[in-house]
This record gives structure tokens, C-alpha cells and sequence, in this order.
């Protein structure tokens, strides 16, 4: 039996893992959060309720995709969400979400940050 075969199987009827030390993490706080990120993303931020997430893409004012993620609302006071998304993906992200605070109270902090397995 081929190695793919013997994976693909695993999968399929067995259990597997894969390591996940590309991804890079996002946190996005502050009392407008909910509604600033719900205008910045492709799904509904607003409908997360705390402990459950959604996949969104990231978009430019022209509709281009600049980026994809999961976004996740934490327990917390306060709205709180996370992004997870690729880490080559994670420092673009930020400067370009940093670009629309402009009259929100939102502020952004990597999360996570593991430089040794870079």
C-alpha cells in the first residue's frame, strides 16, 4: 500500500494530525470591535456568539481579496475576537486593518507569538 493510500486512510477511518506552526494569531478588542469588524470581513462578525467562529475573507474598498482567516469571539467582557489566519499573511493583515480604525474604539495585538518556530 502506497504512503498516500496509507495517509488517505487514516484520515478517512483512523485518526491523524498535522502540525499547525504556520499560523499566526490576531486579537481585536475594544467596545466598537463587534460592529467595525462585521464591516471589515465577508461573513457575519456580529452573529458570533462567545466561543464560536467563522471563516472570512478580508477584503479591499474594490472587493479584491487581500486575505483569509477564521475569526473566533472569546469569553470576555468586552468584544473580543481572534483572528487565526496563515502567518505569512499576518503582518499585511494588520497594516491594512490598522489603515480603517480611524474614529473606532478597536485596538489590535498579535497573540500567540511564538518567534522560535519560525
Amino acid at each position: 500500500m502506497s504512503t498516500t493510500h496509507t495517509e488517505i486512510d487514516a484520515l478517512l477511518h483512523h485518526a491523524a494530525f498535522a502540525p499547525l506552526n504556520d499560523r499566526a494569531f490576531l486579537r481585536i478588542t475594544g467596545p466598537d470591535a463587534t460592529r467595525w469588524l462585521n464591516g471589515m470581513v465577508t461573513n457575519s462578525a456580529q452573529a458570533l456568539e462567545p466561543g464560536q467562529g467563522n471563516y472570512n475573507f478580508l477584503l479591499n474598498a474594490q472587493g479584491r481579496i487581500l486575505g483569509d482567516a477564521y475569526i473566533y469571539r472569546e469569553h470576555a467582557d468586552e468584544p473580543t475576537f481572534l483572528l487565526a489566519t496563515q502567518r505569512s499573511q499576518l503582518e499585511t493583515l494588520q497594516q491594512t486593518l490598522d489603515r480603517f480604525i480611524i474614529m473606532d474604539d478597536v485596538e489590535l495585538a498579535p497573540a500567540f507569538v511564538d518567534e522560535s518556530s519560525s
